[in-house]
């Protein structure tokens, strides 16, 4: 027993009988600690430590496990070693190229839904055409007059070059439904 524990422990015998296990002195400071009241201030205060010292390390530990688990979703970073720093930065680029995308995709969808109603609107008058055997040329001329007016219309600085593409499209799509019929 050391001093500091004779003094702690005043009523503790250290029976000398050659045997110096320190283990076993450990364990039984440890099971005097467990089972010591509040009243002695030095052992509540070590497990007032030693429990945020626990709190600290799995604190630690989830913040290490978030790190891995945001390393392995990010493509780039797969199959190589990171710092702290490098994971943070290219998860923040990927996660702006992602926005761009799924902006992208949003457009790109909403466009498609805009081709659809203009395409469906466009079946529905060669059905009517179709069902009472008159082609109204002018009528599908108008139509392609404004679907093509709607789209120049729309600020054509905003316009990419997919966007062009897909409005040619659009009137050649146009113009070999006025061929067939």
């Amino acid at each position: 027993m050391t001093e500091m524990d004779a003094d702690l422990y005043p009523d503790y015998e250290d029976d000398d009988d050659g045997e110096s296990d320190e283990d076993s002195d450990d364990l039984y400071v440890g099971q005097l600690e467990a089972s010591m009241s509040s009243e002695n201030q030095y052992y509540s205060q070590a497990d007032k430590r030693a429990h945020h010292n626990a709190l600290e390390r799995k604190r630690r530990d989830h913040i290490k496990d978030s790190f891995t688990n945001l390393h392995n979703s990010v493509p780039v970073l797969q199959g190589q070693k990171a710092s702290r720093a490098q994971i943070l930065h290219k998860s923040a680029e990927y996660i702006t190229v992602m926005k761009k995308r799924t902006n992208d995709a949003r457009l790109y969808i909403s466009d498609l839904i805009r081709t659809n109603n203009t395409l469906e609107s466009e079946l529905n008058v060669l059905k009517r055409v179709r069902r009472n055997g008159i082609f109204p040329v002018e009528m599908m001329r108008n139509m392609d007059l404004e679907s093509l007016s709607d789209t120049e219309t729309s600020d054509s600085s905003d316009l990419s070059d997919e966007d062009d593409e897909r409005q040619a499209g659009r009137r050649r799509q146009i113009k070999r439904a006025r061929r067939r019929y």
